[in-house]
């Protein structure tokens, strides 16, 4: 039994470090999936929800934006994002939550981290949340988060050294902080929070002994007796990384990649689903390991640009008495067609990410994105379709091709559908992969296998056959990916 236990042990200590080489050297692919489920995230009105379909909030903004950021990714539309900070400001105050909200100390630095990602270059902001600071801040998570907020805009305040005295009244005699169970992650948030000070560290090895022993052999930390947890490591994994210290990369980062999931998303434990928050915890740990390797901390990209211009059909092909630009939207309208007809780029794609919004009018008929895609004798089109329409929404369909459905669409996203309304879709093709999104939802997620299909082509949107209908397409973006 023990020479079988030890057996199962290495079994389990390759599968990690075969876990832990592929998440060290993250693909473009791996990159650009994240950054698609982050982008469609990004609500019409700015802001990001903690869920989708839930109301925007000024957390889940600053969480998009750092996911953004640390996977290379980049908004869809930053102007209405910087309108949605803006707006959370409290005059004279602090931010909240959400516009008309009411201002705390947790929420004003998160405002304050969400305006240095957008670049918001604000002196009153700042001198007014200095003051919001100064005579709220109180409890540990206060005075923890008002040093991230004045640390993002590179601001400081006269409360550094009254902050610093009630830290330090927290050490131990150990010369760490806190109390077991939850020892080492009390002490990590303690560290990080006097280095984001500048201030010096005292009894520096016993705060990293402390908090390499709280690493638990699934590769995690926890904040007490309970289950480890992304949160958790990432408070821990702050103060490693600003003391330049290493944990247990192979274990951690084997943590890190049971909690991915298929949609680039992460969720907290490796059993919880998805999500936004976790998301953000994942990136910026493996950013940390990825810069204490001294490796770069993303790959290169570029940022989205229009593929419509919505004055005309410049750079589109196709039949212009059925496909028109009209109030900035690309329309398609038919009178009753037995054949498809398709409006196409003039340029072929690879790899990229698609972002646009998409409107069936009155749910009538049946429509789709194609990518990857050529044109064939007469008026159709061959390759990948993301569908729309009934019975089709949100599908992956394989036109003149296949002809079948390569994924139906998850519940989760069809859940998310308004009928005879504005929706979004997201669409992500890398390499073999292939993800779409519906109103930030993963939809599909999809792995070619075939070797011989295309892995670049023309991209299109349909008028299928059938009855009368309309369908309209706006806030065209691609991002090309390298």
């Amino acid at each position: 039994m023990r020479r079988f236990g030890r057996v199962v042990a290495m079994l389990a200590l390759a599968v990690l470090a075969a876990i832990n080489v592929r998440v060290q050297a993250q693909s473009a692919a791996d990159f650009a999936q994240t950054a698609a489920y982050a982008a469609a995230q990004q609500n019409a009105d700015g802001g990001f929800a903690a869920v989708p379909g839930q109301p925007l909030t000024l957390g889940a903004t600053n969480t998009g934006l750092r996911v953004l950021d640390y996977v290379g990714g980049s908004l869809l539309d930053e102007p209405g994002c910087i309108r949605f900070v803006n707006s959370c400001k409290v005059p004279g105050g602090g931010f909240a939550q959400r516009p008309g909200g009411k201002p705390d100390v947790v929420t004003t630095a998160l405002g304050l981290m969400a305006a240095a990602e957008l670049k918001i270059d604000d002196k009153a902001m700042i001198d007014d949340a200095v003051a919001y600071f100064r005579a709220n801040t109180k409890t540990f998570e206060e005075v923890r988060m008002s040093i991230a907020g004045l640390e993002a805009v590179g601001a400081r305040t006269p409360d550094f050294s009254r902050w610093a005295e009630q830290l330090e009244a927290m050490r131990t005699p150990d010369g760490s902080f806190g109390q077991y169970p939850g020892k080492a992650f009390v002490t990590g948030g303690v560290a990080a929070a006097i280095l984001r000070m500048g201030m010096n560290l005292e009894k520096r090895e016993a705060v990293i002994a402390t908090i390499k022993a709280g690493q638990r052999p699934d590769g995690a930390w926890s904040k007490d007796d309970g289950p480890s947890d992304l949160s958790s490591s990432y408070r821990v994994m702050r103060a490693l990384y600003m003391l330049k210290e290493k944990p247990d990369v192979e274990r951690l980062t084997g943590y890190i990649a049971r909690c991915r999931h298929a949609d680039g998303s992460y969720s907290s434990t490796p059993e919880g689903p998805g999500n936004l928050g976790a998301t953000y915890f994942a990136t910026i740990i493996l950013r940390w390991l990825r810069l204490l390797d001294g490796k770069p901390p993303v790959l290169e990209t570029v940022t989205f640009a229009p593929l419509f211009d919505t004055m005309d059909l410049l750079g589109w092909q196709g039949n212009t008495a059925l496909w028109s630009a009209r109030d900035r939207m690309l329309v398609g309208k038919s009178p009753g067609l037995d054949h498809n007809e398709f409006l196409a780029t003039r340029q072929s794609y690879r790899d990229f990410i698609l972002s646009l919004r998409f409107h069936l009018v009155d749910d009538n008929g049946n429509s789709g994105v194609q990518f990857r895609s050529v044109c064939v004798p007469g008026t159709e089109m061959s390759g990948y379709q993301a569908d729309l329409g009934e019975n089709y929404w949100g599908c992956l369909y394989d036109e003149s091709r296949r002809n079948k459905v390569l994924a139906k669409a998850s519940s989760e996203a069809l859940s998310t559908l308004k009928k005879n309304d504005w929706n979004h879709y997201v669409l992500c093709a890398v390499g073999d992969r292939i993800a779409l999104y519906l109103n930030g939802v993963a939809s599909v997620v999809y792995r070619e296998e075939a070797p011989d299909i295309a892995r670049d082509g023309l991209i299109a949107v349909q008028l299928h056959a059938g009855t009368p209908m309309e369908v309209q397409f706006k806030d065209i973006q691609i991002r090309v990916l390298p």
